[in-house]
């Protein structure tokens, strides 16, 4: 069993008692004993050997300074005060100044009970390890080291095991949250935020004690895994106080049972899921708990009141003949930040993101879904301010490899990740199938799913009816008129109302004189008969536009 000097100072509970050149972490000491004479080291140090540098020697301070320069790096010193704190500090000892009325004797007796006690509970929980005893039964001998109860926390903050004296006050409505969700109260974890103790319970290597107002404190220690926070190992102070001199403590247990979690993750009854893993499984239609994923989007810095984009990169089919389509693709995600990558179905799927940035206008996220604002125009707004984009140099790069990437329309339910990756893909699918139609290999690159929006319901509409009935009987008698005179009425139209109304620039676009375009549009109201102060009327003219667009490029009509 190792222990450091604060453990220890914390256990021998004297007031007058002086640290010097303590640290929290480190537990390095397995041994205590006398400090010998200067003309015994010699055989001390044979007797222990390289247990030496760890064992911890208890002398008094006249003793001590008889010793010269023949100091061991841990001691206990009886009596000399201040004095005697300076005179270690100025050999670079670490150690402990106690008053002079205690005898040598005396502290050694007290620090050998205290190594006995927490070796056999050492010796109890390697027993249960080696026995794959359950988790329950491990984290019950734990909590025999810290005399408070023990719990362990997934990736995402979840409970995910317990030990059996593990008991909070019923009316404290953190704990029921936790007994409700499995997961740590997000009062608590607000309370954390403000305190800027997130960051630090995410990546710390160290034990940090979370103190806060109106709650129990708590000292953790996170188990790391291939260098990301597994597991961490948390107690909290509920028999017994709970400082810091704790930490070094908790560290060692911590990384005794690290090895047996990561390798029996069975004994939790939880695997642990990564952010990775958790928005994989989110866009394959796979159930993800909210609770677990709001936690794993607070770990990971992100917010359910951001903004975020589905966009699926495509190497070109070149890239993969020649075999560089990982250093292809890879070139394009080291352009873009705040993106997280997944492989789906051999397709590269990209989730980006956006801090939201007015988030106190914006709707609540519950535990299924976005509640809708009372403005939805509101809503739509700031979605769109606050949509992911992407970067100049992104596109220029996937233009240059000749790839493509299709981009979904901006959302904040997580919870629609399948749909919007199945929108984005509908997009790529189409523009592919428009390049093999038109042989154009330089269309656009970059694909934006509300460009391809009416296509795809045109797609969707073509298996239930014959796309002929769902287009204005007009336009369709306008369009039968440009085939018979060889005309372009319908262009026109289409052009004037894709440039909102304007005829100037729609008679630029078309390279033809405003007149001859003003000419263009009255002929076509008196074919098709279109009204366009009529409700809808714009829209039901573009989409049939689109459908017959849509036919005369199937040959359909």
């Amino acid at each position: 069993m190792f222990f450091n000097l604060n453990l220890i100072a914390f256990h021998l509970k004297i007031k007058q008692l002086i640290r010097v050149n303590c640290t929290y972490t480190e537990p390095d000491i397995e041994n205590v004993c006398l400090l010998p004479e200067a003309s015994e080291w010699p055989s001390i140090a044979g007797t222990l050997g390289g247990a030496l540098d760890r064992t911890l020697f208890i002398a008094t301070f006249e003793d001590i300074q008889k010793q010269k320069d023949c100091l061991p790096i841990y001691l206990i010193c009886i009596g000399g005060q201040n004095e005697a704190a300076a005179f270690m500090k100025k050999k670079e000892v670490r150690g402990l100044v106690l008053p002079q009325s205690l005898t040598t004797l005396q502290v050694y007796a007290q620090i050998m009970s205290l190594f006995h006690r927490y070796n056999r509970i050492e010796d109890r929980l390697m027993q249960a390890m080696l026995t794959s005893k359950d988790i329950v039964s491990v984290l019950n001998i734990c909590s025999q080291f810290f005399k408070n109860p023990v719990l362990l926390l997934n990736e995402a903050l979840r409970v995910i095991g317990l030990c059996a004296s593990y008991k909070h006050d019923p009316e404290e409505s953190s704990w029921r949250e936790t007994e409700t969700t499995g997961y740590i109260s997000e009062a608590l974890l607000n309370s954390m935020d403000k305190a800027g103790l997130l960051p630090e319970l995410e990546h710390s290597k160290q034990a940090i004690l979370v103190d806060v107002p109106n709650y129990p404190k708590r000292l953790v220690a996170n188990i790391f895994s291939n260098g990301h926070r597994t597991v961490s190992l948390c107690v909290d102070e509920c028999n017994a106080p709970l400082t810091m001199d704790y930490a070094g403590l908790i560290e060692y247990i911590a990384q005794l049972i690290g090895t047996y979690l990561l390798t029996n993750r069975s004994a939790t009854g939880h695997q642990p899921l990564s952010f990775v893993d958790c928005i994989s499984a989110l866009i394959q239609g796979v159930h993800v708990d909210n609770a677990e994923l709001r936690g794993l989007l607070r770990m990971h810095g992100w917010s359910p009141h951001d903004c975020y984009r589905i966009a699926i990169l495509q190497s070109s089919p070149s890239d993969s003949l020649g075999g560089t389509t990982h250093f292809n693709l890879d070139s394009c995600l080291a352009l873009l930040n705040d993106t997280l990558s997944v492989e789906i179905n051999k397709n590269r799927v990209l989730l980006l993101h956006a801090k939201a940035e007015a988030a106190d206008n914006l709707a609540t996220y519950s535990d299924t879904k976005l509640h809708a604002m009372q403005d939805d125009n509101a809503l739509e707004s700031s979605i769109n301010q606050s949509a992911p984009t992407l970067p100049e140099a992104f596109c220029k790069r996937v233009t240059t490899i000749n790839a493509m990437c299709s981009v979904s329309m901006p959302f904040r339910d997580l919870h629609m990740l399948q749909d919007e990756y199945r929108l984005a893909l509908a997009a790529l699918n189409l523009a592919q199938s428009q390049r093999v139609s038109t042989k154009k290999n330089d269309a656009d690159h970059i694909i934006w799913y509300r460009d391809y929006l009416m296509k795809h319901v045109i797609e969707l509409c073509k298996e239930s009816f014959d796309l002929r009935c769902l287009c204005d009987s007009g336009i369709v008698a306008l369009h039968q008129y440009d085939s018979q005179h060889d005309t372009e009425l319908l262009t026109s139209l289409m052009v004037y109302l894709d440039c909102s109304s304007n005829l100037i620039r729609a008679a630029q676009k078309l390279c033809i004189h405003r007149n001859s375009l003003v000419y263009r549009l009255n002929r076509a109201q008196e074919i098709a008969g279109f009204d366009f102060e009529r409700p809808g009327e714009v829209e039901r003219i573009l989409f049939s536009c689109e459908i017959l667009q849509y036919l005369d490029s199937k040959n359909g009509l």
